[in-house]
């Protein structure tokens, strides 16, 4: 038989399931009509566990036949292999017009499609990309947590065309060595979890020869009459290593790269056209993992000039991706605690098939040397607490009292970035290390919506949990002899957060300094089954915040702490002046044992308190204010009669 899918500009799907799949060499012997027959397809028995074992495998130019131009192949019985050195062009023909010069008036009417046309590859600036996925779903748990659901060999190649999307998924592990090539594309690796298992070997493992490339690139338009130089400059891709359940590993020589391309095109400045330097921006790298991330390759995503915008890099550890349900006496699963830590792993890499080491398990290693030597520009860091249980009233709260998750800073840093840092987690956390973070846009604190960690008492319902115990978590700040100091146009403080080891109270220096050009700002965090945005920010050491304005965003109820003795909040003026904020209705609490207020503290029609146990000192020229002169917000609801109220929730 025979498989089509041609279009005139948009091809078909073709989507295959059978127990287990391998992909090899090509045949060869494509035909002329790029028909999809029974050449490329075989089916093997390899007989295992006295049981028939059949692998259906598919020659790698069977996916440039057939006219798809979406490809799905998922072995739900075991896994999907690439054989070691094979190369798939993710290429999709088009049926095109071919009347044999004969004259439309002269083609009688009813012909058949197939004989006024025939299958060719139309011009790269009219051909759209073969999107492939390629799954192991594992539908029938035969397969173990640390088999190869998805296997690229080494020195395999998928190389997809200008914006392709390729993914790769499993739901055991996937071990990736060879290169994957999507141009201004996407590339997903992911190892779904939710399914409420757990097994120290499981992860995405990038050998010594992976390389995941979705560099940004030249897309040239039709060749014209005055031979000039047309088209785009696509902007990089996406690549999205994501270990639902697991962990990711990588080889030192491993290689993810998103960089901006840039081109020398012919442009009209509405006079003459004049050949430019056309840039495009880099694209975006996500790690994800809910166990550990101790990757030690390259991360790419340089600008292609200078003045444009460089890659964008999301490091995320998430235990709750796994599904495991409420906590279980006899799981080794890790519940905490959970922590991204800037630094660049040296340790050992396990092997593909060798466990995690169970020290290793929670540590998601932020590779510090490629954010700017990658050329990034923007950085998000989130870590999440592992949260399966649930209270009485079944809000999702912490496993245990150790599910706290933090980020961590073991050695100095200095690190400025053009666009923006986010550090999402709850818990800001050092040693002795002196860091220093720089960018227009800085976001510190927990955005997590799910889970409020601060009051939260560990699965209270205590059926499943062994550590049950009816004590509140308190997020509680803690000395040290590290400093933060934070310079930003925009400085936000969001939901929960707490400092450990940045300062002491009383010392006289500040153990975390906010300075600002701009505005800081406070940012609550509705969680589940609430109706407050609230948040706070404590502090064991001094701490000093310089900024055009101060102020919480709507309904927004924030609290600033310095806790300790001798303890100082002190609030400067930066210079310039800002507008009202776009800000009604948010209550802002100042707490220390000495407070100076010296700086532009405003809650348009919301409070504000200056809470000193010690000493209050007002500032001449300081500007504390609930006045909403000035203030534009169209937050209002209007009752019948014309009257304005302000919502309360």
């Amino acid at each position: 038989g025979e498989l089509r899918g041609f279009g005139f500009s948009q091809g078909g799907s073709l989507d295959l399931t059978t127990g287990r799949m391998r992909i090899e060499q090509p045949t060869g012997n494509a035909s002329a009509d790029m028909a999809l027959d029974g050449r490329y397809f075989d089916l093997q028995n390899q007989p295992q566990g006295g049981l028939d074992r059949f692998t259906m495998t598919i020659a790698a130019d069977a996916l440039e036949q057939g006219g798809f131009q979406s490809w799905s192949l998922n072995a739900n019985r075991g896994g999907l292999t690439v054989d070691p050195g094979v190369e798939l062009k993710l290429t999709a023909a088009n049926r095109v017009l071919d009347t044999g010069g004969l004259p439309a008036a002269l083609i009688a009417s009813g012909t058949a499609i197939e004989n006024l046309t025939r299958a060719s590859l139309l011009p790269d600036y009219l051909r759209g990309p073969l999107d492939l996925v390629l799954a192991s779903t594992n539908d029938y748990g035969e397969f173990t947590t640390g088999q190869a659901g998805i296997d690229i060999g080494s020195g395999a190649r998928l190389r997809g065309e200008t914006g392709a999307e390729i993914s790769l998924e499993s739901v055991s592990s996937s071990r990736i060595d060879g290169t994957i090539d999507a141009p201004a594309g996407s590339i997903e690796v992911a190892l779904r979890g939710n399914t409420g298992s757990f097994g120290p070997t499981q992860k995405i493992w990038l050998g010594p020869n992976a390389r995941l490339l979705a560099q940004g690139t030249e897309k040239p338009d039709a060749p014209n009459s005055l031979g000039l130089r047309r088209g785009q400059v696509l902007d990089g891709g996406r690549v999205s290593v994501i270990a639902e359940q697991g962990s990711i590993v990588g080889a030192a020589t491993a290689e993810i790269n998103v960089d901006a391309a840039s081109a020398s095109l012919d442009v009209s400045d509405g006079i003459r056209t004049v050949r430019r330097d056309i840039a495009g921006a880099a694209g975006t790298i996500d790690l994800t993992v809910a166990e550990s991330l101790l990757y030690t390759g390259t991360l790419s995503g340089k600008a292609a000039q200078a003045g444009t915008p460089g890659g964008t890099l999301n490091v995320t550890l998430n235990p709750r991706t796994r599904g495991l349900g409420p906590l279980l006496a006899t799981t080794t699963a890790n519940r905490g605690p959970h922590v991204a830590r800037f630094e660049d792993y040296t340790g050992a890499l396990p092997d593909f098939t060798q466990d995690i080491d169970s020290a290793l398990l929670g540590t998601a290693f932020v590779p510090v040397s490629q954010i700017s030597g990658g050329g990034f520009d923007a950085l998000a860091v989130t870590a999440r607490s592992s949260a399966e249980g649930s209270s009485a009233s079944g809000v999702p709260v912490p496993d245990t009292p150790a599910s706290i998750p933090a980020i961590e800073f073991t050695q100095d840093l200095d690190l400025a970035l053009g666009r923006s840092l986010v550090l999402d987690a709850p818990v800001l956390r050092t040693g002795s290390a002196n860091v220093s973070i720089k960018a227009p846009y800085v976001a510190l604190g927990s955005s997590d919506d799910k889970v409020r960690i601060d009051g939260s008492v560990p699965d209270t319902t205590g059926v499943t949990n062994p550590q049950n115990t009816s004590t509140p978590i308190r997020l509680t700040p803690t000395a040290g002899n590290g400093t933060l100091k934070v310079e930003g146009q925009l400085i936000e403080l969001v939901g929960e957060l707490v400092t450990e080891g940045f300062g002491t109270a009383g010392a006289g220096t500040p153990g975390v300094e906010l300075k600002s050009s701009g505005d800081v700002r406070m940012r609550g965090v509705r969680v589940e089954r609430s109706n407050v945005f609230d948040g706070f920010f404590r502090t064991a050491g001094d701490l000093r915040i310089e900024a055009q304005q101060v102020w919480p965003t709507t309904l927004t109820e924030f609290e600033v702490a310095v806790e300790g003795t001798g303890g100082l909040l002190e609030i400067l003026q930066a210079p310039g002046r800002k507008g009202p904020p776009l800000s009604v209705g948010g209550s802002l609490r100042m707490l220390a044992e000495n407070v100076v207020q010296g700086g532009t503290v405003i809650a348009p029609l919301g409070n504000i308190a200056l809470d000193a146990t010690g000493s209050l000192t007002l500032v001449d020229g300081s500007l504390t204010s609930t006045s909403a002169a000035g203030v534009r917000a169209p937050f209002f609801v209007t009752e019948p009669g014309g009257g304005l109220v302000l919502p309360t929730s």
